[in-house]
């Protein structure tokens, strides 16, 4: 018999997500981990999500309801934070699931551990359902790029007084890690899949921080936590951005670039490309505003 003396919270935040938001809380409410509360935050939704959430709220006592004015995602998951009384804490986006033995293996793993946090590898679905697997735990590659779902099982002690960062336009979860792990916190990855991760058109992660916006956010985040970098690793995480942020407007194809960006963008294909068809190809859609080439 599974041990389930800790509880745990699951913090949901919701802002407009009523037609997945049912499925998300059932999926947590059908664990084979039964000691848990479910904390969702309805962020200033406009549909129906809150009456969704309320309709579980009155059928089962082990979910609470929350409402706030519309503050972002970062909010409201510390919304959630001041609220739960669990032992660890596992944040779920409105729109994921969780298969029925996810929050079992996650705090059995957890508990025989000395880890602060463990993470798993999830189901992307998207145009193709593929299996995504996480790099194993090391600080020096989580400094340089994200490769932690903020979807993961924290004991409540290591995150403290800790919080997202509600200034921050995107990228708040990985700066919540970032943050988690320079004070110190040490985290664990299984290979399993634990969970599914729907990425669809309104999705947040479709906007990706890949973008102009994205890019100097995450020179934010550099700047902020500058204390941990060394000169070696910030010029090594710029780079990264840079490049991903060049794989980002080439193929974001859906979405009209301004003047300004196709200038980046050639700047960045002249630093980074070896190919001189790609330099040319770069050039006409700076100076004629074509889509972005290949």
């Amino acid at each position: 018999m599974m041990d389930q003396h800790k509880k745990i919270s699951v913090i949901i935040p919701c802002y407009n997500y009523g037609h997945y938001l049912r499925e998300c809380i059932l999926s947590v409410l059908n664990q084979s981990y039964q000691n848990l509360e479910v904390i969702v935050v309805d962020d200033g939704s406009t549909d129906e999500s809150f009456s969704i959430a309320k309709q579980l709220e009155s059928e089962d006592s082990r979910v609470r309801v929350i409402t706030q004015n519309n503050g972002g995602v970062a909010s409201a998951r510390n919304r959630g934070l001041e609220e739960a009384t669990g032992d660890e804490v596992f944040f779920l986006d409105a729109d994921d699931s969780l298969l029925p033995d996810c929050l079992n293996r996650l705090s059995s793993h957890l508990c025989a551990s000395e880890c602060d946090f463990v993470y798993c590898a999830y189901i992307l679905k998207h145009d193709k359902t593929r299996i995504v697997q996480p790099m194993e735990f090391e600080v020096g590659k989580l400094k340089i790029r994200n490769f932690i779902s903020v979807s993961s099982l924290y004991r409540i002690e290591a995150i403290g007084n800790h919080r997202f960062d509600e200034v921050l336009e995107m990228d708040e979860d990985y700066e919540f890690v970032l943050g988690l792990v320079e004070a110190g916190a040490v985290g664990s990855c299984l290979k399993d899949p634990l969970f599914v991760y729907n990425k669809h058109a309104d999705s947040r992660s479709s906007e990706g921080f890949l973008t102009l916006k994205g890019y100097r956010n995450r020179k934010k985040i550099l700047r902020k936590h500058q204390g941990f970098y060394s000169k070696k690793e910030k010029a090594e995480a710029l780079k990264y951005s840079e490049y991903s942020l060049l794989r980002s407007i080439r193929y974001q194809r859906e979405h009209p670039h301004s003047l300004k960006t196709r200038v980046y963008h050639l700047f960045l294909v002249v630093r980074f490309s070896k190919s001189p068809k790609e330099w040319l190809l770069s050039l006409r859609y700076v100076l004629i505003g074509s889509k972005s080439p290949k």
